[in-house]
């Protein structure tokens, strides 16, 4: 008796592990592959999730370019491949084993999946061929309304629309793809439709007629009635950026078209912007908007908006991780808001009633026998601030140099310039351009756009405009060069 039950606990147990190994390899995601022509010495594999996206591995490339990575996945997703230039859009399950080559001379056009779960990657490539490459004609481009008429445009959009749906409605009748992707590309389709109808609002050539204005009226109603959607895919992209940014615009619009000839106060239309929000989205939904927005108010360090969303805040966002995340950012921005002016910064508004007549020349003048590397930014500037520490990190290695970093401010307010100054505590030399010399200087540079680089030899002679940023290597080895 006790031999049996020996055996039997011998059967059980080897059952057991019998079937964990078959949970964790179904768990499982390979993904191997080649890449030709690779624009960096690693691939980055990301799952998108939220709040963030989540790596699922950095995986560098062998001598022959080749990669592989095994991870575990407990549910179905859109997920990207990131080779240093460009991305790839997958859809991984768990279990999938895929095989992925492309030659980056030809990104899009040149992906080959093979594997366990090749079906789905390889039509959702096909999708993005057809339906999202903006070098095909056929496709819908946002920049095609300054060319055409309101009317040819949305028939534009109509008509990839009824395409886009015609392609996946074949997959319906199919049934060899999972239920979740299907959902996953309805979503992916119907969005960025909705997406495409909200350029619109960005015409140059605007009239006044009648039947123009009841078109933009209806295509506000249908990118806010877009909220009834049954079921979206919260991963989708298209569905974040409707929820982010197309509703958000939507419903500014439409109250202050409501609200059209009265006295509103500050913050008004945010609150009542929130009011609908409120009404409108479902409870995953909004906690997804508040979380973007925080971000966003943080990010340009916007302490009375963030203040104006805690009510909302605290009424709609329920895990635990992602109010201690907000709560974090809170605390940052308003120590970085209530922070002095850096004591080695130095500040010239030539605006200033004494530096009216100063001429740009004479700016220039003033560092002559110094390589002079500009750097015309604003306060608004994503891309301009986000250089500005590898700018810091540059200047300082640079210090003992004959070398100097002006910092040449675009702002049209003052108080924008400082205060930004302040908050990301910017040392070193600061002008901003005043009504006497910003259209000067616009026009001696070609500036068309900001970030912008300008570097000058010793001698006060303009080496180079459109200069590479400061986080580019050539950066600091042509500053070198003419020192």
């Amino acid at each position: 008796m006790k031999k049996l039950m020996i055996a039997i606990l011998a059967i059980g147990l080897a059952m057991v592990f019998t079937q964990c190994e078959v949970i964790e390899e179904n768990n499982t995601v390979i993904l191997s592959g080649k890449i030709e022509n690779p624009n960096s010495e690693f691939i980055v594999f990301s799952m998108v999730d939220f709040p963030d996206n989540r790596i699922l591995d950095t995986v560098y490339l062998d001598d022959d370019n080749y990669f592989k990575l095994k991870t575990d996945l407990s549910a179905c997703g859109p997920a990207t491949l990131y080779d240093g230039k460009e991305i790839a859009h997958l859809y991984l399950c768990p279990a999938d084993s895929l095989y992925i080559s492309l030659n980056t001379e030809e990104f899009d056009e040149s992906i080959h999946i093979e594997g366990n779960g090749a079906k789905v990657n390889t039509l959702l490539s096909e999708y993005f061929l057809k339906f999202m490459d903006y070098e095909n004609e056929e496709v819908v481009s946002f920049y095609a309304i300054r060319d055409t008429s309101l009317d040819i445009y949305i028939d534009m959009v109509n008509s990839k629309g009824d395409n886009a749906e015609a392609f996946i409605d074949k997959l319906k009748t199919q049934q060899e793809y999972p239920p979740s992707f299907i959902s996953f590309m309805e979503t992916k389709i119907f969005f960025n439709n909705i997406g495409n109808y909200q350029y619109v609002f960005y015409r140059k050539n605007k009239d006044t007629t009648e039947a123009y204005l009841k078109t933009i009226d209806d295509i506000t109603d249908m990118i806010i009635n877009a909220a009834d959607y049954p079921n979206p895919d919260y991963l989708c992209q298209e569905f974040r950026a409707w929820l982010n940014y197309n509703l958000p615009m939507a419903l500014n619009s439409k109250i202050r078209k409501e609200h059209d000839g009265e006295e509103i106060q500050k913050g008004m239309i945010d609150s009542l912007l929130y009011d609908r929000l409120e009404q409108l989205l479902q409870p995953t939904e909004l906690q997804m908007y508040l979380v973007n927005k925080v971000s966003r108010l943080a990010y340009s360090f916007n302490i009375d908006g963030l203040d104006a969303l805690r009510p909302m805040i605290d009424r709609h966002v329920t895990d635990v991780e992602i109010k201690a995340d907000i709560d974090k950012q809170y605390d940052e921005v308003r120590i970085k808001v209530n922070q002095s002016l850096p004591d080695d910064a130095t500040l010239y508004n030539l605006d200033d009633d004494e530096l009216l007549e100063l001429t740009f020349d004479d700016v220039l003048e003033k560092y002559k026998g110094n390589v002079i590397y500009l750097d015309f930014w604003a306060s608004w500037c994503g891309p301009c601030k986000a250089e500005m520490p590898n700018s810091a990190k540059l200047s300082k290695k640079l210090a003992a140099e004959d070398v100097v970093f002006l910092y040449v401010s675009t702002d049209k307010d003052a108080e924008a310039w400082k205060r930004m100054i302040r908050i990301m505590q910017l040392h070193g030399t600061h002008y901003r351009l005043g009504k006497n010399t910003r259209k000067p200087v616009f026009e001696t540079f070609g500036i068309k756009y900001i970030p912008h680089y300008v570097i000058f030899d010793k001698e006060g002679n303009m080496v180079k405009n459109n200069m590479t940023r400061p986080s580019d290597p050539e950066t600091e080895k042509m500053i070198l060069e003419l020192l």
